[in-house]
């Protein structure tokens, strides 16, 4: 008698346990029909928000003065002074006399300048397409794409290393950056030389000669952005040019 009174309590607990995973597993299933059939919809109404927005790259400063002891601050102020959106033609639809100033944002500029590390927050202006009504930003060439450190800033780091003058160490505290930030501009560097002369002529020019004929003005990153449409020592997002 009391084994079967322990065998109808154990059963009956069986089945009460199984009824309830059952039910918890067609909740669960329930649950995420649902967040997968709401999820798609979501992201569509997120990607019907985005605004497309692109880079307007301005290689005169470069050509100029952009290393004849001139702040990166200047240059980009008289770029952007000489700039006028009533004569830019929209890169996206090539509509001319379309685009109007609309607003700016904010991004840092870390410039070299008298062997002190300086930075600043400049304003970024953007104008927009009343055709296509894409939005684009206004990059002078002193500036480099998704970057906080001045075209002049990076080179100037990259030409000390290869010239072997500092330590790692010493030079990253010199110029107030990190170890992985150094070696990651160096990569960008040796692709994109290799990119921009070839493979041969690559292999026959030195870092440090490259990098004396980029300061001294002999080769124009106009160049290279002519060529692969993105800028040097840029990682690869969508830029138009906008050069005279």
């Amino acid at each position: 008698m009391i084994c079967n009174t322990l065998f109808s309590c154990l059963f009956s607990h069986i089945q009460l346990l199984f009824f309830c995973n059952k039910k918890r597993e067609e909740t669960i299933s329930t649950d995420q029909s649902t967040v997968s059939s709401l999820t798609p919809i979501r992201f569509l109404k997120t990607e019907r928000k985005r605004k497309d927005i692109d880079m307007i790259r301005f290689f005169d400063a470069f050509r100029k003065s952009i290393f004849n002891k001139t702040s990166d601050l200047l240059l980009f102020t008289q770029a952007c002074d000489a700039f006028s959106a009533d004569d830019f033609v929209c890169p996206k639809c090539g509509r001319k006399h379309a685009c109007s100033n609309i607003q700016s944002y904010s991004r840092h500029l870390i410039s070299y300048e008298n062997a002190t590390v300086i930075c600043r927050r400049i304003s970024v202006r953007q104008v927009q397409c009343s055709s296509c009504h894409s939005i684009h930003a206004v990059l002078p060439d002193c500036l480099v794409p998704y970057s906080s450190y001045s075209f002049s800033f990076i080179l100037t780091v990259l030409h000390r290393y290869f010239s072997g003058t500092k330590t790692i160490e010493d030079l990253c505290l010199h110029f107030q950056i990190s170890v992985s930030t150094l070696y990651a501009w160096i990569r960008q560097f040796q692709k994109h030389k290799r990119l921009w002369l070839g493979i041969l002529q690559d292999g026959e020019t030195t870092a440090i000669f490259f990098l004396k004929e980029l300061l001294s003005g002999a080769f124009s990153p106009d160049d290279f952005f002519s060529t692969y449409r993105f800028s040097f020592l840029q990682y690869a997002f969508t830029t138009f040019s906008n050069s005279s």
